[in-house]
């Protein structure tokens, strides 16, 4: 598959047999960029990896200032990966908070639920 912006990268759907359960439960309600979780989730994701919420995808929070996303600095970027074993930048002072004892899961981009019949997600 083509992306949409680099046409060189090409990347490959990998299907339900490389998605991981995460613990805890997960709730988000249209245009919010903060899930609120039942457990910590700091020590199963970093920041940039791919989450899914029903049917909708998002990546953990990068940003490193309060500005918008498109005035992010380039060390603030999300991976090419959907997946990572390492943090990003080290150096990085993230914006949104993530950490071991928060029950908040900051995202790159605001939630967006395509069921029709509510405006919020839980599961």
């Amino acid at each position: 598959i083509k992306h949409r912006e680099f046409s060189t990268v090409l990347l490959y759907p990998r299907g339900a047999t490389f998605l991981t359960r995460l613990s805890g439960k997960v709730s988000i309600t249209n245009g919010s960029r903060i899930a609120k979780t039942t457990h910590p989730l700091y020590h199963e994701l970093k920041r940039g990896e791919a989450v899914k919420f029903g049917d909708f995808w998002a990546r953990v929070s990068c940003e490193v200032s309060t500005n918008t996303i498109d005035k992010q600095p380039a060390r603030a970027a999300v991976p090419e990966s959907v997946s990572t074993d390492k943090e990003i930048n080290l150096r990085n002072v993230h914006a949104q908070n993530f950490s071991p004892d928060e029950l908040t899961l900051p995202l790159q981009t605001p939630f967006w639920s395509k069921d029709k019949r509510s405006d919020r997600y839980s599961g």
